[in-house]
């Protein structure tokens, strides 16, 4: 691989790793299978079909001269099943096809992370640079490291078969956050409202301190 930096070409010793995951690959032939079905059943009912799912999954699909019915192009489908579970990994530090692998595997559970967080937080970008953008980074992966612990510890704790309001995350919550604390006019303290009992089991199922009934300022 070469690159150009500042007009000068540079030579760049690249490694190619290739792997085969039959799950992978299974799971990649249900969803195409699953796509193609609905397209084959909205034509056949002679429904709309979004032209984008048309334009990529048209050419599985033919209809029937005699019977003007759409049916599937076998060979088509198997064509492209057959790669199916196949991918590649190009690297120019890591010669270790199988270390490749783990830190790929890595480096896609934090950027899958950050991607729902963002969908969470309505983000869809960082408007800023430098220190500022590096600040909000590390408090979106930190916020997300610490509501994925709260699931984890939330599906692990289910005492006499509690789950969470309507089985959301978002709405515990929301519940939470009505949780408020006072300070009185001239103190220096706040005063914590009693606690609901629904949110406290949800204290509870996060594993989380209750917090204290007066906080100093």
């Amino acid at each position: 691989w070469t690159s150009t930096s500042e007009g000068v070409n540079v030579e760049h010793k690249v490694f190619l790793h290739l792997y085969h995951d039959a799950a992978l690959g299974e799971r990649q032939t249900i969803a195409l299978m699953r796509d193609l079905q609905i397209i084959l059943d909205k034509k056949n009912a002679n429904e709309a079909v979004d032209k984008k799912d048309w334009k990529k999954y048209s050419a599985f699909l033919f209809q029937n001269s005699k019977t003007q019915e759409w049916c599937l192009n076998a060979k088509k489908v198997q064509n492209a099943c057959k790669y199916h579970g196949y991918f590649a990994i190009r690297t120019n530090t890591i010669d270790d096809p199988f270390q490749s692998l783990i830190i790929y595997r890595e480096r896609n559970i934090v950027e899958s992370a950050f991607r729902q967080f963002k969908v969470l937080n309505e983000s869809d970008r960082l408007y800023a640079t430098g220190t500022t953008y590096k600040g909000k980074l590390f408090i979106y992966m930190l916020a997300q490291a610490i509501r994925m612990m709260m699931c984890v510890t939330a599906s692990n704790h289910q005492p006499n078969a509690k789950v969470l309001p309507g089985d959301s995350f978002d709405k515990a919550m929301l519940q939470m956050q009505r949780l408020q604390a006072s300070r009185p006019a001239g103190k220096g303290i706040y005063i914590v409202k009693e606690i609901p009992k629904k949110t406290r089991d949800l204290f509870e199922t996060f594993k989380i301190p209750f917090p204290k009934k007066q906080i100093k300022d």
